[in-house]
């Protein structure tokens, strides 16, 4: 716990610089209801088709909007596949490098902690700089959004696929130093998936509605459909065993589920339907 409340005040302090960059720049990130943004139709298409509109929708009808959206289903499952596993090794991880490699608990967190602090920053920022170099952010017109959004989910989708491997590989490793390589490698691969799935996220709803789904992706799809369960599944699989070594395998494969979402979304199958539901109607 000692080394664990240094990570965390580490993590803490890392963010300090983001959370004083917000105070003093937050009436940059305003954008009120009257802006010219308001009425664009960030899923795709023609704005002209929009029977109404999405900021007087009552919360029911919004949720509602955001749960039928194509594109967010398929991102937002694609990343609780990506977040189950992070919760399951956020959990069980340390257990885990005891267990089977051998190291004190304190070795143990300080490692898992360490790899895990270097690779979510770096993963993060990473994620988020590759994305705005292959597609600078738009100004605003819709077709450059869903082109964003588009680039957005293959690069969730590619590093997604690069995880796999090691991901598969991590149970069966031995050596130490080869088994906190492939961890990190594998670690630094999901998060390099976050912040493009987040702009994914944010580009195939409507711009009033970008909260309201990030919200649903990292709260229901995230939590509930993800790393809840992740933690009870292993412990299960451990009790019944008598080892972990089982119950991880079970977690790192969970990697593969989240392929088919993300891959159809790259391929630009929810903005498809958008279109084809908006020519029906």
């Amino acid at each position: 716990w000692p080394g664990a409340r240094i990570l965390f005040l580490g993590e803490g302090l890392v963010a300090c610089p983001f959370l004083l960059f917000l105070i003093v720049y937050r009436k940059n990130f305003h954008t009120g209801g009257g802006s010219p943004g308001r009425a664009e139709s960030l899923a795709a298409g023609d704005e002209a088709t929009r029977a109404c509109d999405a900021a007087e929708l009552p919360l029911l009808r919004k949720v509602a909007a955001v749960l039928l959206n194509p594109q967010f289903l398929l991102l937002a499952l694609g990343g609780s596949a990506v977040q189950f596993i992070i919760g399951g090794f956020g959990f069980w991880m340390p257990n885990y490098m005891t267990q089977e490699m051998g190291l004190s608990k304190a070795e143990a967190g300080l490692y898992f902690g360490g790899i895990t602090l270097f690779c979510g920053v770096a993963g993060t920022f990473g994620g988020g700089i590759i994305l705005d170099k292959i597609t600078p952010p738009s100004a605003g017109r819709s077709a450059d959004i869903r082109t964003r959004g588009l680039a957005a989910s293959r690069v969730c989708f590619g590093f997604a696929l690069l995880t796999v491997p090691f991901c598969m590989c991590l149970p069966w490793v031995r050596r130490l130093w080869l088994f906190v390589l492939v961890l990190a490698i594998g670690e630094l691969a999901i998060f390099f998936t976050q912040a493009p799935l987040l702009i994914g996220i944010m580009c195939a709803v409507e711009l009033e509605l970008r909260g309201l789904a990030t919200a649903l992706c990292g709260g229901f799809f995230g939590h509930a459909l993800g790393d809840f369960w992740s933690p009870v599944l292993v412990g299960y699989i451990k009790d019944k065993t008598g080892s972990l070594h089982d119950g991880m395998a079970l977690l790192t494969s969970w990697i593969l589920l989240s392929l088919p979402f993300l891959g159809l979304a790259s391929a630009g199958l929810g903005y498809r339907l958008v279109q084809r539901r908006q020519l029906q109607h």
